[in-house]
């Protein structure tokens, strides 16, 4: 058995932040948005043009900027703002977790629960972290300087065991 206490601050609500911004539905949602607005943004620079309208041609010109460069700092930019605006026990404080061969216990201020290995459905490594999604989306983060090596040896292997 593993067990492991971390302390969640600010460097791993970034972690989740990038995480989340990474998951398949955010980039999906990313080039749907993308796919709306670029032609859409092209077809009002367009009409700007022929009109002899420059107010038009800017915001046309404006809007493809901002769907360009500026789509992912933004969606970061709410998820960082609702993360905030949540109680600071759900974002933050002490997080002890024990895992076996049955799965994750999670403890925390606010109560414990465990979710067996068939709750999980990736995992994967960011910087000097190893994360676990859960089935509704829900993110573990295990920093890997809190694991000895036999600890680290011990989870890969029940990690390896998780369907992707």
């Amino acid at each position: 058995m593993i067990h492991v206490e971390m302390n969640f601050g600010e460097k791993e609500k970034d972690i989740l932040v990038d995480l989340s911004l990474e998951d398949s539905r955010q980039k999906k949602f990313q080039k749907t948005i993308r796919i709306i607005l670029i032609p859409l943004s092209i077809f009002v620079i367009l009409c700007g043009l022929f009109a002899s309208d420059p107010p038009l041609v800017i915001i046309g010109l404006v809007i493809l900027l901002l769907v360009l460069f500026a789509l992912k700092p933004y969606q970061k930019f709410v998820i960082k703002t609702a993360l905030n605006r949540m109680d600071s026990k759900m974002t933050s404080g002490i997080r002890i977790y024990d895992i076996n061969e049955e799965g994750i216990t999670i403890k925390s201020e606010l109560g414990e629960g465990q979710t067996n290995w068939n709750g999980f459905i990736s995992s994967g490594e960011k910087e000097n972290y190893i994360w676990i999604r859960r089935i509704d989306n829900q993110m573990i983060l295990i920093e890997k300087n809190n694991l000895s090596s036999e600890e680290l040896e011990e989870l890969n292997g029940y990690l390896a065991n998780i369907e992707e």
